[in-house]
């Protein structure tokens, strides 16, 4: 995979990154926020989980098991069935998140000191990253959700999930804070960190997944099967998914300083053949996982990718499995 030279990115300030964020979350379609997930947590949120008992809606019925209670019988169901059904119902519900981020040196690419074969808005990597976060993080608790998070190879940035302003305001430091470095990506998230994260009903890791597939979605595979719906964003820069450059470069890996020379005339097509068949592979073995995928390649408008997210880990099919299990 290209993992070309890199600047450092730019840091924003704790206000202009809000500010960004804010932008982000007035753009996007009010359904959008109301989309229902059925999610585990504690009464009140945007989100909709299916709880025994009371609730505001009835949602299904489902048959009688030993243990269940007996205030929730169906008596009707069970005149006109001659079997016992308890009823269901949806409740609004608080969920819990984290945003787990890989933030190895390739996150870091950024294109100013290239020329692009066509006329393009330069992308910095890592900006893109930090925007798509906060804006998640911001819409979440706005929602009355408790975020997290939880920054690979970097746990002096970790915060644990929480609500408020002042979370809020945790989370847009840490961001502004980090910077991709080192060559931990998701494989190497340790085991006692699933564990730490796998409480949360939703977990949202941002990367570029510029490895093997297998092993970048072991980690989230086993968060998935300790309960969390999970959602793979996998963040690209343009220039990593069609090599729109103008003139032969020198690649460099930031993770272990190999380099090459490239003329993009005679690789441009066989590389963007391997950069798909790759996020292929990331999105086959994402459904292997019981793991949403979602490809955004940093160009992209960041409410329209923020959208997406929302939907994906709000689906209701894959979600009420989970809550009913």
């Amino acid at each position: 995979m290209m993992r070309a030279g890199t600047e450092p990115p730019s840091r924003p300030s704790i206000n202009a990154l809000r500010a960004a964020a804010s932008e982000v979350a007035s753009r996007m379609g009010a359904a959008s926020l109301q989309v229902a997930a059925l999610v585990d947590g504690a009464p009140g949120g945007l989100h909709r989980g299916l709880r025994r008992g009371g609730g505001v809606e009835f949602a299904e019925h489902r048959e009688y098991a030993p243990g269940d209670d007996l205030r929730h019988l169906d008596w009707r169901a069970y005149a006109r069935n001659d079997r016992y059904f308890i009823k269901r119902f949806e409740q609004e519900v608080h969920a819990s998140w984290t945003l787990l981020i890989d933030a190895s040196a390739s996150m870091s690419l950024d294109d100013t000191t290239v020329s692009r074969a066509r006329s393009q808005p330069s992308v910095n990597k890592f900006s893109g990253v930090r925007l798509l976060a906060a804006s998640l993080a911001m819409i979440g608790l706005q929602g009355g959700d408790a975020v997290g998070l939880k920054v690979i190879a970097q746990p002096h940035l970790d915060l644990p999930p929480a609500g408020g302003e002042r979370q809020l305001l945790s989370l847009l430091e840490a961001l502004v804070r980090m910077r991709p470095s080192g060559q931990a990506g998701l494989e190497s998230l340790a085991r006692s960190a699933l564990h730490e994260v796998s409480g949360c009903s939703v977990v949202v890791a941002l990367s570029d997944v510029l490895t093997e597939p297998a092993s970048a979605l072991a980690p989230l595979a086993s968060l998935a099967r300790l309960g969390a719906d999970v959602l793979l964003l996998q963040t690209l820069h343009p220039l990593e998914v069609d090599f729109d450059l103008r003139d032969i470069v020198e690649t460099v890996c930031d993770e272990n300083g190999a380099r090459k020379v490239v003329d993009p005339r005679l690789s441009r097509r066989s590389y963007a053949d391997m950069m798909a068949s790759h996020c292929d592979a990331i999105r086959a073995q994402s459904a292997l996982a019981a793991v949403h995928y979602e490809l955004a390649v940093l160009s992209e408008d960041p409410a329209t990718v923020v959208e997406r997210v929302l939907r994906l880990v709000c689906e209701p099919e894959l979600s009420s499995r989970r809550a009913m299990s």
